[in-house]
């Protein structure tokens, strides 16, 4: 069940050993299965040190985010949200965590802003007055040349 979630997901004791890790968290990573269970969090994830989060998830039972940088066994470095919340699995107190990539999403926010200024850049270059509005009639952008014509 755990391996049909798109999220990377690991099961950890509460020693913070890994005992489960879901395909998407061992794609995500680059490693097999054997690289990953029964060891620490902190060898499993070196450059995110959760074991403070981890600590308070256990200590409060309250659920606990970061984003955090992961560098895979490529080299390649990715920035990724870790949810890190409190769960019973044979009757032991753990953890599960849930690794999201965000690279893809920073990505797209970076492809947006360029967007959003190539387009400014057309609208100011324009010598016509171009005053672009809202549906409900507030004015969001006023060009150069809408400035010159009404004085603004």
């Amino acid at each position: 069940m755990i391996d049909r979630v798109s999220l990377g997901l690991l099961i950890l004791r509460r020693d913070l050993t890994v005992i489960h890790a879901n395909r998407p968290f061992l794609e995500s990573c680059k490693a097999e299965a054997t690289a990953v269970i029964g060891r620490p969090l902190s060898d499993v994830l070196p450059d995110c040190d959760l074991r403070e989060i981890a600590s308070q998830v256990l200590a409060t039972g309250e659920a606990k985010r970061t984003t955090a940088e992961m560098v895979q066994t490529d080299g390649t470095r990715r920035r990724m949200r870790v949810t890190i919340a409190p769960t019973p699995v044979d009757e032991e107190a753990s953890l599960l965590v849930a690794v999201e990539d965000l690279s893809v999403e920073e990505l797209l926010r970076d492809e947006m802003r360029a967007s959003e200024r190539h387009f400014r850049e057309i609208i100011e270059c324009v010598s016509d007055g171009l005053i672009l509005m809202e549906a409900v009639g507030r004015i969001r952008h006023i060009n150069l040349g809408a400035e010159r014509m009404f004085g603004w």
